[in-house]
């Protein structure tokens, strides 16, 4: 995972000296709407924002910064290590895989999505103007320097560990980077993911995956339950 952490006028302080650059990130934001990237300069600091249109902010000093990223994104926010990530056609791109448990409550993989950003963009949100490409199991990966094997065992321990923590889950959407050297970042983890674009982007049988999941899943918990009523 990218080094996160509470946002404060310290953490960014210490995040701006470690890094390249960082993340801003508003707790409650949705789309990319609510994501800020920040990089130091010689004469300050440098904030960008958006994928279809890009805004930019310049700040002299680090309290400025600061009193801006608490106005744009309000309480609560976190900073967010950078990750330089891999390119498609020169373009930064991100995924989004989608892991759901089936009839015997196993983790799942149906569909990876490759959220490719607009030339210059901040973020790879598709409502934020990226492209994206929607692959199943038996489909090429459009970009070749990963595996959907190692993409699914990685889904696979991710949702493991965020059971441990959080309880049982039956669907997750995973936001994943991979870095220019072949790395994998969790990003973000979504334990309500929107999958109502796959009935028009997913071939068939992979759309069919995704919707029917779910409900094999709420079977196999209705009879375990009733499995344990009867002892």
């Amino acid at each position: 995972m990218p080094e996160t952490a509470e946002l404060t006028s310290e953490a960014l302080a210490f995040f701006l000296d470690k890094y390249p650059f960082c993340y801003l990130k508003s707790n409650y934001g949705s789309y990319g709407a609510e994501v800020v990237r920040v990089e130091k300069t010689k004469a300050g600091y440098v904030c960008r924002a958006g994928g279809c249109r890009i805004k930019e902010w310049s700040f002299d000093d680090l309290a400025s910064l600061y009193a801006f990223a608490g106005s744009y994104l309000g309480a609560n926010a976190i900073v967010q290590q950078g990750i330089k990530l891999a390119t498609i056609n020169g373009r930064i791109f991100d995924l989004r895989i989608l892991v759901l448990k089936d009839h015997s409550g196993c983790w799942q993989v149906p569909a990876i999505s490759f959220r490719i950003a607009r030339p210059g963009a901040v973020v790879t949100n598709v409502m934020s103007g990226a492209d994206e490409i929607l692959v199943g199991p038996q489909d090429p990966l459009p970009y070749q320097g990963v595996s959907w094997a190692s993409l699914v065992a990685f889904a696979g321990n991710v949702a493991l560990a965020l059971e441990a923590c959080f309880g049982l889950h039956g669907e997750i959407g995973l936001d994943v980077g991979i870095d220019k050297q072949g790395r994998l970042w969790v990003i973000e983890a979504n334990s309500k993911p929107n999958t109502a674009g796959y009935e028009q982007l997913a071939p068939a049988e992979v759309s069919s995956l995704v919707y029917s999941l779910p409900l094999e899943y709420a079977k196999f918990l209705a009879q375990r339950m009733y499995a344990l009523q009867q002892y």
